[in-house]
C-alpha cells in the first residue's frame, strides 16, 4: 500500500450500497489525483466455527470465486469513472472491519456503502461501517 496521503480504501460486498460507494470513492480519488485500493473480505468464519464440515473446501471456493467477482465488478466500475485512476483490488479472508480499521492507518479516507448485505433493512449504516466508523484512524 502507498501512504496515506495518496489512497483511497472502499470496502466492498457486491450490494447495492457497495456499487455507490464504489462509484463515490473513485470520483473523489480521480479529482484528488488519489489511488484507490478495493478490497473484499470473505465471510469464511462460519465455515470453520466448530471445526468446519465435509465440503467446506469447496463452499471456500465458491466464496473466492464471489469475492473475485465483487472486485472485478468494482474495478471495472472504477475504470468507467477514470480510466486511468491506479485501483489495486483484494480478497482477504479476515474480518472486514478488522482489516479495514487496520488498512485505515495508510489511507487518506474510508468509503463504505450505507447497508450491504449483512445489514438489516432499513438500517443507515450496517455493523461493519459503524465499527469501522469508531475505530479508523482515518475519516470514513
Amino acid at each position: 500500500m502507498t501512504g496515506r496521503s495518496d489512497t483511497v480504501l472502499v470496502g466492498v460486498d457486491g450490494s447495492g450500497g457497495s456499487a455507490e460507494a464504489v462509484g463515490w470513492a473513485a470520483r473523489f480519488a480521480a479529482g484528488r489525483g488519489l489511488g484507490l485500493e478495493v478490497l473484499h473480505c470473505l465471510q469464511v468464519a462460519s465455515l470453520y466455527y466448530g471445526g468446519g464440515f465435509a465440503g467446506s473446501e469447496v463452499l471456500f471456493g465458491d466464496l473466492q470465486r464471489e469475492g473475485d467477482r465483487v472486485v472485478a465488478e468494482a474495478r471495472d466500475r472504477v475504470l468507467e469513472v477514470d480510466p486511468a485512476l491506479r485501483v489495486r483490488t483484494e480478497v482477504c479472508t479476515d474480518s472486514a472491519a478488522a482489516v479495514l480499521i487496520e488498512r485505515s492507518r495508510g489511507a487518506r479516507v474510508v468509503v463504505l456503502g450505507c447497508t450491504g448485505r449483512g445489514g438489516f433493512a432499513g438500517m443507515l449504516v450496517g455493523g461493519t461501517a459503524a465499527t469501522v466508523a469508531g475505530h479508523a484512524c482515518c475519516p470514513v
